[in-house]
């Protein structure tokens, strides 16, 4: 089995007439990561199915990786196209009669198995472009020791992260779904994946920047917290590791102060303290009593955990509630 490079770049002049039944990713949008190979004129059958003799197109920023029998058999990323042969087959009027006893051999694999062939080769195609617009926040409340005031403080944030494949095949190998053909940041569950841990490395690096700087400078600092999570050899620091996954660049939109945390600061300043005519009495959390009643309310507490982070927005989490409740 194996790859033959046919030419480099882009298709384009009399290859683009030549090489009409050929197999390129199917479309990226913003934030996919992964998508199958289609022919050029698919109807959508056969999805990323390699035969002897494919034709497959990789184009730049894209990596492409073949599959035998769920393990990775080649790995593709220059750019250009190339002809898939697999050297173990032989043709029907292969003069050693090595042809027909092989397709004989086939058809019987084939009816044990339901039809199917059971060394079927599929491709994907791995998104190596900047990923942008990963949004994140924290849940609860993060500590942060403010060395001017001498006291710590608390606070709530959100931003956004800009991701980056850096090991396409470590990251289908470890982190991708065996046999997914697609994949995306902008999936909720894919979020749920990434984000606790990343929520971790945060409220550390947070920590370690408390001695330096007053809580309302850290916007301005991402930079550094973002090396000094990448740094780390626990949680976000490892996913370059683990997953091949690079965080490229962070931002933090926003700190809200808890309430405790503002009246400190305005203890300090010398200033009154803030009318409390805001504060509302807290509503029971409706998923800690239905814990247990249904398997859908653990999903539907994980799906609002991921709201609270502000990974999704409400229209996402309406929709996905409605999907889990099957309305």
């Amino acid at each position: 089995m194996g790859l033959v490079k046919a030419f480099s770049g882009a298709l384009s002049g009399t290859l683009q007439d030549q090489w009409i039944d050929i197999i390129k990713p199917a479309p990226f949008d913003e934030q996919t990561v992964v998508v199958p190979g289609l022919f050029a004129d698919s109807d959508g059958s056969n999805v990323g199915v390699l035969t002897n003799g494919s034709k497959i197109l990789v184009p730049e920023n894209t990596t492409a990786i073949i599959f035998n029998q769920g393990k990775v058999d080649e790995v593709v990323d220059e750019p250009g196209g190339y002809q898939y042969y697999d050297y173990l087959a032989h043709s029907v009027f292969d003069e050693s009669g090595k042809g027909a006893s092989s397709i004989t051999g086939e058809v019987r694999e084939r009816m044990r198995y339901g039809g199917k062939a059971i060394n079927t080769r599929r491709i994907v195609f791995v998104n190596l472009r900047e990923i942008r617009g990963v949004r994140f926040g924290t849940q609860s409340p993060v500590p942060y020791h403010d060395n001017k005031i001498d006291e710590t403080l608390k606070f709530r944030t959100r931003g956004t992260l800009s991701l980056k494949i850096a090991d396409p095949q470590l990251f289908v190998s470890n982190f991708v779904p065996a046999s997914a053909s697609y994949y995306s940041f902008a999936d909720i569950e894919v979020r749920a994946k990434l984000l606790p841990e990343f929520l971790q490395s945060l409220a550390a690096a947070l920590d370690a920047f408390s001695g330096r700087y007053r809580i309302l400078e850290t916007p301005s600092h991402t930079r550094e917290i973002l090396e000094e999570i990448n740094s780390e050899n626990t949680f976000a620091g490892t996913w370059r590791e683990r997953f091949g996954i690079e965080i490229v660049t962070m931002t933090l939109d926003a700190l809200d102060l808890t309430q405790e945390s503002r009246e400190l600061i305005r203890k300090h300043l010398g200033q009154p303290p803030e009318e409390e005519d805001q504060p509302a009495e807290k509503k029971p959390d409706l998923d800690e009593v239905l814990d247990d009643v249904d398997p859908q309310i653990e999903s539907i507490r994980k799906l609002k955990d991921l709201l609270d982070m502000q990974a999704i927005t409400k229209k996402e989490f309406d929709a996905k509630k409605k999907q889990i409740l099957g309305l």
